[in-house]
């Protein structure tokens, strides 16, 4: 309630507050495809575990928590979703209900070149789960690496395939013959000598090219 002060200019605020009964978490679901784990080894890694205070907000980012358990295990197109609650009253806890895919394992597979090759611009680290987006983006800096190499004619693609459960993508690299820069010429510089022009630019035989002109 709110008490005004007028001569003054202020006012009086009141909270009245009733905390009402400590609602703690109870059983918990989880249902759909769990392949080789177990309802228990997710539920472990839950922050609002079974007899925790309830907190609609964590209940929701426990279903990431879940799911970054088996991204670090390799099983990168796994899914985790928050379903809802249902409270209790006589019992003051909450059911909490998921939905789990845990989908294939995935790995990454080079073929063309040595893979320490490209390692540095392969995709997929640790915590990273699986998207289309992020093997075009690895394929197009290995590309571009190779060409900083002088590899300029290079090449990536990529083909993914699901066999015994594991989704493999791999990367067929073709480097192409590596380029050497011997020399850079200039023509209708009229006003500029070439030797002004070669301070001017990066690409020259001793850098290599490292822009386009």
């Amino acid at each position: 309630e709110t008490n005004f002060d007028r001569p003054r200019s202020i006012a009086d605020v009141i909270l009245h507050v009733t905390p009402g009964p400590l609602v703690v978490v109870g059983q918990i679901t989880i249902e759909g495809q769990l392949g080789a784990f177990t309802p228990a080894q997710l539920i472990g890694r839950m922050s609002r575990k079974p007899g925790k205070p309830f907190d609609v907000g964590e209940a929701r980012e426990d279903a990431g928590r879940m799911k970054n358990y088996l991204v670090r295990r390799d099983y990168r197109r796994a899914g985790v979703e928050y379903l809802g609650h249902t409270y209790e009253e006589t019992s003051q806890r909450v059911a909490l209900r998921y939905r789990a895919v845990v989908g294939p394992v995935v790995h990454v597979a080079v073929r063309g070149v040595p893979r320490r090759t490209v390692r540095r611009w392969l995709p997929l680290a640790r915590n990273q789960e699986y998207s289309e987006d992020a093997i075009d983006r690895a394929a197009d800096e290995m590309v571009h690496g190779l060409q900083q190499r002088g590899h300029f004619l290079a090449t990536v693609d990529t083909e993914s395939e699901l066999q015994d459960n594991v989704w493999t993508t791999t990367f067929d690299v073709n480097p192409g013959p590596r380029f050497r820069l011997s020399s850079v010429a200039f023509s209708g510089n009229e006003k500029v000598t070439d030797r002004e022009l070669h301070q001017l630019v990066e690409t020259n035989p001793r850098r290599g090219v490292r822009r386009t002109l």
